[in-house]
């Protein structure tokens, strides 16, 4: 994986866990994940971070998502 690669990724990563502004009683966060090994193998690889995050938040909970190009690109 190239350095513009990886910086993409950690970057999209960060949006995605600030929380919308409309945020009221649901205190879940997302973490969006883009799938470039397919959909299964990157939320198993994922799900143990997620799990960590949520602990390390007083368990607020985390929700992942895993996507593929095609989702994230609007195709689908």
């Amino acid at each position: 994986m190239t350095i513009a690669r990886r910086f993409f990724a950690v970057f999209s990563v960060s949006l995605l866990l600030i929380p919308p502004s409309g945020a009221g009683a649901d205190r879940s966060l997302t973490l969006g994940v883009l799938a470039w090994r397919g959909v299964p193998e990157t939320a198993t690889r994922w799900q143990p971070l997620a799990d960590h995050l949520s602990a390390a938040l007083d368990g607020r909970p985390i929700r992942l998502v895993a996507a593929d190009f095609l989702v994230t690109a609007g195709w689908s």
